[in-house]
């Protein structure tokens, strides 16, 4: 069963919780990975449906939880400047990876259809929807982090987040 609003709002805090907002007022649970120390050199090449050739900026950090590793990458997705779209993959040793996907029309009027986005997980190497019980077990999981006083740091270049976030871009099609 599926709540849209409810997995919005989920989305909306998970980004949030990375620093990755639409709102004026912007309150960062963990930390901020859109921030410089964290841009990788490779760049998201694509073709949008006009023809036009976009370079965005693609970001990754990872920190250590006990013995284990925690690595984020986000995407910047955006097509056009009326229009902001990112994606956030988030890997953990010995946890199946999740993906999740935001996007905001920066002119849209307050009654206007909004995209919902979406949460996905990787189980044996395929993408999946998830329900309402695994995007709150993640919701929770995020929030847990920022209680943590993580140190955030850009790991080398990681091939094999990179290549998840470029799987999950493909999955969303």
């Amino acid at each position: 069963m599926r709540n849209p609003k409810l997995t919005q709002e989920i989305i909306k805090h998970i980004f949030r919780s990375f620093g990755i907002t639409f709102e004026k007022n912007n309150h960062i649970n963990i930390y901020n990975l859109l921030e410089p120390e964290f841009l990788l050199d490779k760049k998201l090449s694509f073709e949008s449906e006009d023809g036009i050739k976009h370079h965005n900026n693609i970001w990754c950090a990872s920190a250590k939880i006990e013995q284990s590793e925690m690595k984020v990458i986000v995407a910047d997705l955006k097509e056009d400047k009326n229009y902001s779209e990112f994606a956030l993959v988030i890997q953990m040793d010995a946890f199946p990876p999740f993906a999740l996907r935001t996007s905001q029309n920066l002119t849209q009027i307050d009654n206007e259809e909004e995209d919902v986005g979406d949460i996905n997980l990787n189980i044996e190497g395929k993408w999946t929807d998830t329900n309402i019980f695994l995007q709150s077990k993640l919701l929770n999981g995020v929030e847990g982090l920022s209680e943590l006083f993580l140190h955030w740091s850009k790991p080398k270049i990681d091939k094999e987040i990179y290549e998840l976030l470029i799987d999950y871009l493909k999955f969303l099609g």
